[in-house]
């Protein structure tokens, strides 16, 4: 990966969540990973920061070659049983007069990971409150972790405040630290 060469786009993954192997459909056994695309040289200055975005990468060989996908699949992933690859992005936003309900963009993959298209998908923690990442969010984190259960639904790992806390946890020098929790859908937010 690295900065490339001639005629290669500069792909950067140190910094990316850990990405998954395709189970099942014509790819079983794909690498898709998020990665991050920067100008030359990794500039992260903010003049720069129009030219950094996210991005998937697949690979069809262990990981000795990598191609690049088009979009992206958020911070976490997972492969449903249909050959789908759903992903969440990192940020859920409250919904303004919707007590508890959050959005979150959602990314889908129809071809095992070479194409990804942005939705939004609703979140209902009714208790919930902000929640600290990098710096303090409006609404819950998504954690990076999704499962599909037997039963098709879908479990996810979130991180945030909920408003019964009276006590924080702390984190390094007195840095907050959100609790973790787990969400599930119902069936019927699994028809995207």
């Amino acid at each position: 990966m690295g900065h490339g060469g001639a005629g290669n786009i500069p792909v950067q993954t140190t910094c990316s969540e850990s990405g998954i192997t395709l189970q099942f459909g014509e790819h079983k056994g794909r690498l898709v990973m998020p990665a991050r695309i920067q100008p030359p040289h990794g500039n992260n200055d903010q003049e720069w920061w129009p030219y950094n975005y996210n991005t998937a990468i697949y690979s069809d060989d262990g990981g000795r070659t990598w191609q690049g996908a088009t979009g992206d699949f958020g911070v976490g992933a997972e492969q449903l049983r249909d050959g789908r690859v759903l992903g969440f992005d990192y940020r859920c936003l409250p919904i303004e007069g919707e007590s508890g309900w959050y959005t979150l963009q959602r990314s889908l993959s129809v071809d095992d990971g070479r194409t990804f298209q942005k939705s939004t998908a609703r979140v209902l923690v009714p208790e919930a409150t902000g929640a600290m990442g990098h710096g303090p969010h409006v609404g819950p984190l998504f954690m990076r972790s999704l499962v599909q259960r037997n039963d098709g639904t879908l479990v996810g790992l979130f991180a945030g405040w909920l408003k019964s806390d009276t006590a924080l946890c702390p984190y390094g020098r007195g840095r907050p630290y959100s609790r973790t929790y787990v969400c599930q859908s119902s069936r019927s937010t699994i028809s995207i």
